[in-house]
């Protein structure tokens, strides 16, 4: 698993903020680390779907509205190749 620097998390923040100024933001420092379970060893890709059921589960224990997951692995979904950003509503 390949993890994200907090200098880059702090670049996502501020975007964030241009975009939700009302919004409050908070960088969690430990890392969450993506199930081997979501691992596809024939694609060499992690699943979006699994890792989206584990956020909702972190978001519920976070009492966030909101969670930017950041990840420099390579996720697919469902008939797609690979992903850059995928994102489900409420949440």
């Amino acid at each position: 698993m390949s993890w994200v620097s907090r200098t880059r998390a702090k670049v996502h923040q501020e975007s964030v903020r241009r975009v939700l100024p009302n919004m409050e933001s908070v960088i969690i420092e430990e890392a969450m680390m993506l199930p081997q379970e979501a691992f596809n060893r024939l694609r060499k890709q992690y699943s979006f779907s699994l890792l989206l059921k584990i956020i909702r589960n972190y978001l519920k224990k976070a009492r966030a509205d909101i969670i930017l997951g950041i990840t420099a692995d390579d996720l697919y979904a469902p008939q797609l190749n690979f992903i850059s950003g995928q994102a489900e509503l409420p949440g």
